[in-house]
This record gives structure tokens, sequence and C-alpha cells, in this order.
């Protein structure tokens, strides 16, 4: 017996196969569908939340239909890599309870010890730009990198996870690798391509709901604040956490921590330099083309209209802080 259909009521797929079949033959599961030999099911998916199952009855359906409806079945979870018997299992273990794929995943037949890469891909692209050709051309390059078979699975439009087996052979040349990847698809495709790279994991473990909250942490870093296409996602954590302030207590933040150098576009760009040569004094002079010494009067200044010295640790992490809410800000 089917489950109420109401929560199907916005999915394109059910309206249009409810027009097409009539409503009384439609039939609506959340979890696994029954064995039935009345009902022929498809999944029905939003990005990377599952939503349910929708049965078709079959009296209604003629060969061709059934063919089509399984065609959709098979091509609703995009296949990048050849091994798709392995792509699939990654398609479900990103959509499903563990309960549901843990017998799958024995068959894989994985080490213990075996690490996993995890990279999420965003790209910044119109929905009209990214047509067929783009979407063949952007797995062929994502897949010729590296030697062994890795694994692309889509979460949402312009959102990618790439999952790559035996991390530790590969993660001594990534970084090189992937800054080549940013350069190539904003060469050949025009695509802005930004690659958050994460911590390696082991298998199996509850993967829904960490690629859950890592993507969130992903879409909340945007795009302004990745610096060459390139970043690990333990980097911009404090982003993530700013970003789950209101406006109003970041502007607060930032005018207690700024509010003498707010309009000091010199003391800001000093500070902002001085963070990205990791507060060393002569490197951040060099870049700024200003002498060491006047970097130190930058920096006695700063303290003397902030109160906060950036050469204490605990002072740049407060300074630091509120430079990136101040860039949101900005932005917004």
């Amino acid at each position: 017996m089917g489950t109420d259909m109401s929560f199907m009521n916005d999915v394109y797929l059910y309206q249009q196969f409810k027009q097409i079949f009539g409503e009384e033959n439609l039939q609506v599961e959340y979890n696994h569908p029954p064995e039935s030999e009345e009902f022929t099911y498809i999944p029905i998916r939003s990005g990377i939340d599952f939503l349910g199952w929708i049965g078709v009855r079959n009296e209604k359906l003629t060969e061709e239909s059934k063919q089509l409806i399984q065609l959709f079945d098979a091509s609703s979870a995009i296949m990048y890599s050849p091994d798709k018997k392995e792509n699939t299992f990654w398609q479900r273990a990103i959509q499903e309870e563990m309960e549901d794929w843990i017998s799958a995943w024995e068959g894989l037949e994985y080490s213990a010890d075996t690490e996993f890469g995890l990279i999420f891909i965003t790209i910044d692209s119109q929905k009209e730009d990214w047509t067929s050709d783009v979407h063949k051309q952007f797995q062929e390059m994502i897949e010729a990198v590296v030697e062994q078979s890795t694994f692309l699975i889509p979460l949402k439009q312009g959102h990618f996870l790439w999952i790559l087996p035996h991390y530790s052979e590969i993660k001594s040349e990534l970084i090189e690798v992937v800054k080549g990847l940013v350069d190539t698809l904003a060469a050949e495709l025009v695509l802005k391509a930004n690659f958050f790279i994460d911590q390696p994991v082991t298998m199996p473990m509850e993967l829904r709901e960490y690629v859950q909250n890592q993507l969130s942490i992903v879409q909340a870093c945007n795009q302004s604040h990745v610096r060459g296409g390139v970043v690990f996602i333990r980097d911009v954590l404090h982003l993530y956490l700013l970003k789950q302030s209101s406006n109003m207590d970041r502007k607060k933040y930032v005018h207690q921590i700024m509010g003498q150098i707010l309009h000091d576009s010199e003391a800001i760009e000093t500070a902002r330099v001085y963070f990205q040569e990791n507060l060393n004094i002569s490197e951040a002079a060099k870049k700024l083309f200003i002498h060491r010494n006047s970097m130190q009067y930058r920096l006695d200044k700063f303290a003397e209209k902030t109160g906060y010295d950036l050469r204490r640790f605990e002072h740049s992490v407060v300074v630091y802080l509120a430079i990136q809410a101040l860039g949101m800000l900005n932005k917004e």
C-alpha cells in the first residue's frame, strides 16, 4: 500500500507521471519499494537528497515505456567511471543510510585501512552553459589526471564530489594535479572551478550525513574566499562559523575590533598582507614594496589605533576573523 503522496506535489517528474498515467495508477514509497509485479518503480532524488520512489502500474505501461523508465533509472545516477558497479555504490553511499548499502560495500573488498580522498568541486557556470558536451569534457578531464579509478559524483547543480581510493598513493602530488586541473578547465572549457580538499576518510562510515555537512561548509565558503581555485576545507572552517552568524552580529564584531581603522585602507591592507605571509614581517614588507622598518612602523600604528598588536598570536587571530567578516559584509 502506498504512502501519502503530498510530499511529491512539487516534484516535476511526479506531476508529469500524474498527467500521463493518472494519479490512481501511481504509488509512492518513502523507503524501499515492495517486491511487486503490479508496479514498476523509479527512484526520485533532489541533488544529494533521496525523496522516495514512484511506482507506475504495469498495466498502464507499454514495453517501450518500461524500457524508458529503466533507462531513466540508470541515468538518474550519472555514471562517470568505467567501473559502473562501484560508481553506483558511491551514489548509494551518499544518498542512503549505511545499513542500506553495507552489504554492497563488503563486496568491493577494500582493506580496512584504505583511505579515500574526498574533493568537493564547485563550477561557476550558468545553467545554460552546462551543455552535455561541456559535461562530457569536464568528466574526461577529471578522469584523465590520475591513473587509478576515481569516481565523480554529482551532488547538485554545479557541485560534485570527487572520490579518490588509495589516497595515500597520490596525496604527495595531489595539489599540483588539482592546480593543473583548475588551469586546464579555465583554458579549455572556460569554467571557473574551485576544489575544496577534505581530510581522507576510511570506510564504512555514515557518508551521507558527512557529505551533507561538508557540502554546507563548501557552500558557505563562497568562491571569493578561494585563492587559486584550491583550498583545504580545514583552512576555511572559520569562514563557515562566521557565516552562521547574523549580518548584524558580524557588523558589531567588525566595528568593535576595527572601528578606528575602517576607513584606513592602508592599515587594513597591511594586516591582510601580513596574514597572507604567515605573520612574516620581512615577507610582508616585500609584498607591500616597503622597507622592513616601515612595516614595523605600520604594525605599531595599527596596535596604537586598535589596541591589537598583530605580532601577538591571540591578537592576530581576533583581527584576522574581523577582516574575514568585513570581506563578507562588503560582498553582501
